[in-house]
């Protein structure tokens, strides 16, 4: 499928096959690669409208874009779902989605990079929500990764809507396999942004204030590596507005995520 002469291009990559949606011009020069993530909870994408409003769609043609689904979601959706999540958040639901998302994007990456429209030294990663948390862990581990982009973002285990116990199995496994920070040191020079909404209801604000707040030590020689944006009236969700000012408030973030991959991509 073709819009213009933007190719859209549905494919299934590697032994996984995992769902991506390639969005690129074919004007044989090589692009920077930015694969997007949606958050968790999305049921089935089995088209290019839906899989772009689960993501961040990029309008921008200078971007090889792979749009890509989570684990146990959209096309692979686990038709318990709702039952992971209920009864075993971290066990069968926030572990397998997260940490298999992270894992996934390291195959893309080794998949596009020996597509020749690719241009291997300007790789990316976007994500909104628990996406958001696998962009930065698989960014944390992959140094290919140039940017890494975290929309609305669970950082560790306090952050989520059902928190487990310090005693329990669920929260050393967050602590210890999920929380970003213990990735901290690996991420710079990775060029960092995070966005948050005032208004986010699922996902603390405090997230990612507190994430940048220790991220930043980090980044003291490089400072301008690490960004964080907070919209005042935007809730969770980064693309159904619920007034004129969180609408004016998405449309930036749109522009802002292009403004950061442009300028270290």
């Amino acid at each position: 499928m073709s819009k213009g002469d933007l190719l859209l291009q549905k494919e299934y990559l590697g032994p996984s096959r995992i769902p991506a949606l390639l969005s690129y011009v074919p004007d044989g020069k090589r692009k920077p690669l930015v694969i997007l993530a949606p958050g968790g909870g999305n049921q089935n994408i089995d088209n290019s409208k839906e899989r772009f409003s689960q993501t961040l769609p990029l309008e921008e043609d200078d971007f090889f874009k792979a749009y890509v689904d989570l684990p146990l979601h959209g096309e692979r959706l686990a038709p318990d779902l709702g039952k992971r999540f209920w009864t075993d958040q971290v066990g069968l639901f926030l572990h397998p989605t997260v940490l298999g998302m992270a894992r996934e994007f390291i195959q893309v990456i080794d998949i596009l990079l020996q597509r020749e429209e690719v241009d291997s030294d300007r790789v990316g990663v976007c994500g909104w929500s628990l996406g958001g948390q696998a962009s930065l862990l698989a960014a944390g581990v992959d140094k290919r990764i140039k940017v890494a982009i975290g929309l609305s973002v669970p950082y560790d285990a306090e952050q989520g809507p059902r928190a487990p116990g310090p005693d329990s199995l669920a929260h050393l496994i967050m602590r210890t396999e999920m929380d970003i920070l213990n990735l901290a040191p690996n991420m710079c020079p990775t060029a960092v942004l995070l966005i948050h909404g005032a208004k986010d209801a699922w996902v603390s604000v405090r997230s990612s204030r507190e994430l940048y707040a220790a991220l930043k030590p980090y980044y003291a020689s490089c400072p301008d590596r690490l960004r964080y944006v907070e919209y005042p009236n935007m809730a969770h969700s980064i693309s159904q507005a619920d007034d004129d000012a969180c609408a004016q408030e998405q449309k930036q973030l749109k522009e802002e995520v292009a403004g950061w991959l442009r300028r270290f991509l």
